[in-house]
């Protein structure tokens, strides 16, 4: 079968454009194909970014260690009653109205309505404040004591107010030397006075009970 000039012309001449036309189609294809890999990968890097970014606003674990540790120490303090052994002013000298009495001085650490506390005396009033604690640091707020008259024992007692209220730095060793379960809290002031009180563990502590109050 002969095809005629003008037919053989038209299909020869219709080849290039068909050819253009499936070029064109195949970049078409090739861009967004290129583009839809583009976008995914930008949302990929965005993603790790967001990530990144929340985990740096949720980074809180010294935070956390440091509650621990000042719960842990809260603990402590709480555990033992604690009766002074020591104390020395700033010049390494004695306090002679504590060091006479120093026997008799006690300190405890306690809770109540939600709130840390704190008594001591010197063997006449209880004194009494709330406390807090961050890191070393004893923070004591202004004292309420009772009311009784302690004659000879007044300057002792004043003095260990003084000392007592304000911050200190303190810290809790173990006592070697005792055959008991025992501790030791030594409490530098802010006046460079240093007091040094050894821990005997209550009841509730040493048992892992409350404790019961026996009338006689």
């Amino acid at each position: 079968m002969r095809l005629s000039f003008r037919t053989l012309s038209f299909k020869l001449g219709i080849l290039p454009s068909m050819l253009v036309a499936s070029l064109a189609l195949g970049a078409c294809q090739n861009s967004t194909s290129t583009n839809e890999k583009e976008k995914t990968e930008h949302a990929k890097a965005v993603d790790n970014e967001v990530m990144a970014s929340d985990a740096d606003e949720t980074t809180d674990e010294p935070i956390t260690d440091n509650k621990s540790a000042e719960q842990a120490m809260i603990s402590t303090l709480s555990d033992h009653r604690w009766t002074l052994i020591s104390v020395m002013g700033n010049e390494s000298q004695p306090l002679n109205e504590l060091a006479a009495v120093k026997d008799e001085v006690r300190l405890s650490f306690n809770q109540y309505q939600g709130q840390n506390t704190l008594n001591y005396s010197v063997g006449c009033n209880t004194i009494s404040a709330n406390y807090q604690l961050q890191g070393s640091v004893l923070s004591v707020d202004d004292s309420m004591s009772t009311k009784m008259l302690c004659a000879d024992l007044n300057a002792a007692e004043n003095s260990l107010i003084d000392l007592m209220e304000g911050d200190s730095q303190i810290v809790v060793t173990k006592n070697d030397a005792s055959q008991e379960e025992q501790a030791v809290l030594t409490q530098l002031t802010n006046e460079e006075t240093t007091l040094v009180w050894e821990g005997q563990l209550t009841d509730q502590a040493k048992y892992n009970s409350k404790g019961e109050t026996v009338f006689w």
